[in-house]
């Protein structure tokens, strides 16, 4: 017997009014517009939405807006975002424990969330961090910045580096990851990358979204300059505590979010949809 299931795997992309992202967008023109793409990507979700068996989200928060558009007819499956847990290898600890005064941020930077994210970093969080360890630098790594983030690195502390040809030789040098996202959906690769190499993070909520994390034990969760300035002072100088969470860290990506681990899920999800589907017949 030959059964035909249909499936769509689905990111909401969509950008709610309230985020910060629209402090990037000047002009009447391009909010109208955006919101005109935002009623179409809607009027399309509530007609061909139904017509799936399954739709697979990377986050919980694009599952519950998927829910909106379809009845029990249409299964609902959580597929997160992965990370190669055998690439991203842990930093050793002995490196981890040394006090390097190195702050990172890595993403693409022509990206406008990442951009803000960096401006937000280096106006608001970075001079509060300086105020208690004056020596600290902040690592902006990431392919294609434009002028205006690479002018940051007339500022004292801050490097720039462009495109390189392996992340993960900046990231063991890290002290602390920092990832300071305002806007955008999903999980983040980037936040994913640095928690299976062991390090100790600071990330906004958004940084954080669509991870089974709990603030203080596997990460840092602040969106107050304040109180992201202050996470992060704590880890640079406790050591021991940066090596901990770390740890936690890489054990719950290796738990939960392997490829390995996402791809037997899903490959269970749809097996059994084939069977209910067919009757149980292969």
């Amino acid at each position: 017997m030959c059964v035909t299931i249909i499936l769509l795997f689905f990111r909401n992309r969509s950008v709610s009014f309230e985020q910060p992202e629209y402090q990037l967008i000047s002009g009447l023109v391009c909010l109208t517009s955006i919101w005109a793409k935002q009623l179409k990507a809607k009027y399309l979700q509530k007609r061909w939405f139904p017509r799936f068996d399954a739709i697979l989200s990377v986050a919980p928060e694009d599952l519950q807006k998927t829910a909106q558009y379809v009845d029990s007819r249409t299964s609902l499956w959580l597929a997160p975002n992965g990370v190669d847990i055998d690439y991203f290898q842990p930093v050793s600890q002995q490196d981890l424990r040394e006090r390097t005064l190195i702050l990172v941020f890595g993403g693409s930077m022509d990206v406008a969330m990442n951009q803000d994210a960096v401006y937000w970093f280096a106006a608001g969080i970075l001079p509060r961090i300086k105020q208690q360890v004056p020596d600290v630098q902040f690592w902006i790594v990431g392919r294609d910045p434009p002028a205006a983030v690479r002018s940051l690195a007339e500022r004292q502390g801050i490097r720039v580096t462009g495109t390189v040809p392996d992340v993960r030789d900046y990231y063991r040098q890290t002290a602390v990851f920092v990832v300071p996202l305002r806007a955008g959906g999903g999980t983040k690769l980037k936040t994913m990358e640095a928690m299976a190499m062991g390090l100790p993070i600071v990330s906004t909520a958004v940084g954080a979204q669509g991870l089974d994390i709990e603030s203080g034990r596997h990460l840092y969760i602040a969106d107050n300059p304040e109180v992201f300035a202050a996470y992060t002072v704590e880890l640079l100088e406790d050591r021991n505590k940066a090596l901990q969470m770390g740890g936690e860290a890489r054990r719950l990506v290796e738990q939960q979010y392997s490829w390995k681990s996402i791809i037997g899920e899903v490959d269970r999800k749809l097996t059994d949809l084939v069977h209910n589907k067919g009757g149980g017949v292969g």
